[in-house]
């Protein structure tokens, strides 16, 4: 179990490490009046505005001013929570899944188009309340019942299986920064990194506090030390539980004690390059070697005990 979380946590480092490198060497700020080529496929910072527009939902008939509207659907479901004898089936309400309006054109950020798989991570601001005129005025007729501004497909106060319930919310026009990756001229989503990422941010913030908000979400060295302390009890445990492998039982140039310092360095070393390379693989394999090199070197250069 020592062995496993090291090897997570060494992970872990290596995932953020490399995530916090790529942001802090790869985003740059990119003019919102044009689509630069050069930028293609990087992460970038755009800063425009957000243009107010009238938006219709055509299910609901929904109507609001703003950005965008996002609907809200929850499914009214059984779901599994806790484990082992404590495990209970329960019945609720499901995350809901993110439907953006957007109108027949699109969103437009300056010069760039928003994908549709960005809006649904973007933010929203303020709830849109569903009335009883956008119902009647909705093209496909929804029927549904209305509580708290939310859309109920059956009994609110005693929702059965299948039951949908919808809600939606707008996002105020305004200006913003957006960090996100260019794909022709299109912003969608940057898929380096683990987690969610930043998105928006104040069109006035320098560049530097946004990677900053952006890259703090990476692990750091408490990682790494914490994947080394875990690999160094894991090779004690099993000298003390399983009589220790002979080879890593042998002096190292006299000094047992550097076996336990090498070994688990070289595998945590090992495990963040596994990640690196996952997410940067120039840097990434030069690491990989490295943590194998320090693994293996007690059991290339140690000596026999007499």
């Amino acid at each position: 179990m020592f062995a496993i979380f090291g090897a997570l946590a060494g992970f872990a480092t290596g995932y953020g490490g490399a995530s916090t490198f790529l942001v802090r060497h790869l985003v740059r700020e990119a003019p919102a009046d044009r689509v630069d080529p050069a930028n293609e496929g990087a992460p970038i910072v755009v800063r425009a505005e957000f243009r107010e527009r009238r938006l219709v939902d055509p299910e609901y008939g929904v109507e609001v001013r703003g950005a965008f509207v996002h609907r809200l659907e929850a499914t009214f479901s059984t779901f599994s929570e806790g484990s082992g004898k404590s495990r209970t089936t329960v019945r609720r309400w499901g995350n809901p899944t993110i439907v953006p309006i957007t109108g027949d054109a699109g969103i437009t950020f300056g010069a760039y188009r928003v994908s549709t798989a960005l809006l649904r991570d973007i933010g929203t601001t303020d709830d849109v309340p569903t009335t009883e005129f956008a119902i009647a005025r909705s093209r496909r007729k929804q029927t549904c019942k209305l509580l708290d501004g939310m859309c109920y497909t059956g009994d609110p106060a005693s929702p059965k299986i299948g039951d949908r319930r919808v809600s939606f919310r707008v996002r105020a026009a305004g200006p913003v920064a957006i960090f996100a990756s260019q794909t022709n001229s299109e912003l969608a989503p940057w898929l380096k990194g683990p987690g969610p990422r930043l998105l928006v941010g104040r069109i006035d913030e320098p560049l530097s506090s946004i990677l900053d908000r952006i890259a703090k979400a990476g692990a750091g060295i408490g990682f790494a030390l914490l994947s080394f302390a875990l690999f160094a009890g894991a090779l004690g445990l099993l000298r003390v539980l399983d009589g220790f492998p002979e080879a890593l039982a042998r002096r190292f140039q006299g000094v047992r004690v550097l076996n336990h310092f090498f070994v688990p360095l070289g595998l945590t070393i090992t495990m963040d390059g596994i990640a690196w390379t996952r997410v940067f693989p120039r840097l990434g394999v030069p690491i990989l070697m490295v943590g194998f090199l320090f693994a293996v070197l007690p059991l290339l250069i140690a000596r026999p005990r007499q």
